[in-house]
């Protein structure tokens, strides 16, 4: 009796030990299911590359997707028309969940401007890293005289010389005034400043290898406003006979402003006048 009292304890153990595993398996299989439809399980979509649609265009491919766009930020990318996709997060073609966020950063209209910095003796290849760094697109070289070579003497925009300080467009493409090897005695000729405005003389004594030296302006000018043009210059280009006065390089070259232009005259040879407190001997240029 005893010895089937105990055979039924021990089925009725192992049959309730077999339910239990069996509602264990059951309830772990609901809750993985549960879990893949919450999560999607190998469900993934592949981001689509946004790059140069509009905002609308990039919002009509993303739904189709079942995806979200948002946009987060705007830059200034040279090249690139405006309002139109630069940057996307998660990157094109990676794999990602339904209803998961496309982060997209857009190509502004309004470059910001960019101040340039002093550059002059800079190496060029320094001058390059600079420039990209600042957002300015490195054009071409443009060789000028100067006694150390392979540095950098100027920058230009549209053939304008510019100043430290002077402000550009991020995107603007320059150019980089490169000096080429003098020897240290080599005499470059004076140029013609007459009727040049300021920045424009310095660009030209630039390219010769010369330095402007003392500004005077016109007692009717009130301030040195950019209209100004040359008048006089100390040394002159040229003597009679149209021989070429030349100077040594690093030399410097003074002028006088106007903008009146009854008070613009060509300086016939050996004209300095006391009033002018300089030196009326020509030669006297080294």
């Amino acid at each position: 009796m005893k010895f089937w009292i105990g055979f039924f304890k021990s089925k009725i153990f192992f049959y309730n030990l077999i339910a239990l595993v069996i509602t264990v398996v059951v309830v772990l299989q609901i809750v993985k299911w549960r879990l893949n439809v919450y999560t999607k399980h190998n469900i993934e979509i592949r981001v689509p590359d946004l790059d140069g649609f509009k905002v609308d265009e990039a919002e009509d491919i993303i739904d189709k997707k079942q995806l979200k766009l948002v946009l987060s930020d705007s830059i200034f990318v040279a090249g690139k028309p405006a309002g139109v996709v630069v940057k996307q997060d998660p990157v094109a073609y990676s794999k990602v969940k339904e209803d998961r966020k496309i982060y997209i950063t857009i190509n502004t209209s309004n470059p910001p401007m960019v101040p340039i910095p002093e550059m002059i003796n800079w190496s060029i290849r320094s001058a390059k890293e600079e420039l990209d760094i600042l957002g300015l697109i490195y054009d071409s070289n443009e060789p000028v005289p100067y006694l150390v070579p392979n540095v950098v003497r100027g920058i230009k925009h549209e053939g304008k010389l510019l100043q430290p300080g002077d402000k550009l467009a991020k995107g603007s493409r320059v150019d980089l005034l490169v000096s080429i090897g003098l020897k240290s005695n080599q005499k470059v000729p004076v140029p013609n400043l007459f009727g040049l405005t300021k920045d424009e003389a310095q660009s030209v004594l630039l390219e010769h290898s010369l330095n402007l030296g003392h500004v005077e302006i016109d007692t009717n000018i009130v301030t040195d406003t950019p209209s100004a043009r040359i008048f006089i210059q100390r040394p002159l280009d040229t003597l009679k006979g149209n021989i070429i006065n030349k100077m040594k390089i690093g030399g410097i070259v003074d002028i006088w402003l106007t903008s009146d232009s009854s008070e613009f005259f060509q300086l016939d040879s050996l004209v300095f006048d006391s009033s002018l407190n300089k030196s009326k001997d020509i030669n006297e240029v080294k």
